[in-house]
């Protein structure tokens, strides 16, 4: 990550100061990973080319100098060895063993190492108090984005049109949207179209085709759930059943797990899967006719997640599972 971080040249680092021109590439402990694994001598030339594979250094062939100054130094200190090798054919080269020396050394590295990743993380969460922002669990490099996607010009875009003009507005967090029929039995469905839309009173919007058997269930019954999904592998086969499959030949309730939950007393019921992480409980406030789907308006009852909270009291963000087509789901990659 520090690798793909360093600015190229001191304009980028005019640019983006954050990216850390002073972080040392830590040269001697990454010489010391490539040699011990692979537990043989090896030519300097080529302990640069592993290098360059490290995440270190992000990719990009370093500094032959400065690898062989590094090899000078821990050969001085007693972790590497070296020898000239000398073929009948061709120049002679020099070869390079990890010691023993050097392999104690690797290892306190790897000790150091989670010392300064405790220190980083201390001062990553002083800054985010002090600038009041929330500190994510599992940050990436924000500037391992590739170059085409930062650096595209907007003239130079293609014109989509049906399915993919919800596509580019992916990923989106995948709902399951539940309710009781008259009879008692259970409809559910995918819906990866729903937003918030009001704090005060509490406003949920979601949007299923004119054809849905949930979306029929929702209308007659007037409440439903949003069963808000993780991105476990148990999800999926969930979201497949409640996705894939028609509520008008299919009881669906017959093969997901779910609880029931009264939206108060004396109140009506819906179906929660038990496999969500948070869900809402809702009644219909409106259902508006919205080209080829209908937009159904609930207000929220009861709103539950198994989420923890951060200092302010705001729910942590959770490892949600998100469509990113109609066929194809990923992980959140938080970057901010």
């Amino acid at each position: 990550m520090w690798g793909m971080c360093h600015p190229k040249d001191d304009k980028e680092m005019a640019v983006c100061s954050e990216l850390g021109k002073s972080l040392n590439r830590l040269s001697q402990p990454t010489i010391l990973c490539i040699l011990a694994a692979a537990n043989q001598p090896m030519h300097g030339y080529i302990i640069v080319q592993e290098a360059a594979k490290s995440p270190m250094f992000g990719g990009k062939k370093p500094d032959a100098t400065g690898i062989y100054r590094s090899l000078k130094k821990l050969e001085e200190s007693g972790y590497v060895t070296s020898r000239w090798d000398t073929p009948e054919e061709g120049s002679a080269k020099r070869l390079f063993t990890l010691t023993d020396e050097g392999r104690d050394c690797l290892r306190r590295w790897i000790d150091s190492l989670a010392c300064y990743q405790l220190t980083l993380g201390e001062f990553r969460q002083q800054a985010s108090n002090a600038l009041e922002i929330d500190l994510p669990d599992a940050p990436v490099c924000a500037h391992s984005i590739p170059e085409f996607l930062r650096d595209a010009p907007v003239s130079e875009f293609h014109q989509v049109a049906g399915r993919d003009v919800a596509g580019i507005q992916g990923p989106r967090p995948v709902n399951i949207v539940g309710a009781f029929r008259a009879n008692g039995q259970a409809d559910f469905a995918t819906c990866v179209w729903v937003t918030p839309l009001s704090y005060e009173p509490p406003l949920v919007a979601f949007s299923l085709k004119h054809t849905s058997k949930t979306l029929e269930t929702v209308q007659e019954s007037g409440v439903f759930s949003l069963s808000i999904m993780s991105a476990e592998a148990e999800s999926l086969e969930t979201m497949s059943v409640c996705g894939n499959m028609t509520g008008h030949k299919t009881n669906k309730g017959e093969l997901v797990d779910f609880a029931t939950l009264p939206l108060g007393e004396g109140k009506s019921s819906v179906p929660v899967l038990n496999q969500a992480y948070s869900y809402e409980l809702c009644e219909v406030v409106s259902i508006q006719d919205t080209g080829d789907h209908k937009l159904v308006i609930g207000t929220v009852v009861q709103a539950s997640t198994s989420c923890g909270h951060d200092k302010r009291s705001r729910v942590l963000p959770a490892d949600t599972l998100l469509c990113i087509q109609h066929d194809k789901f990923a992980q959140p990659r938080i970057i901010l």
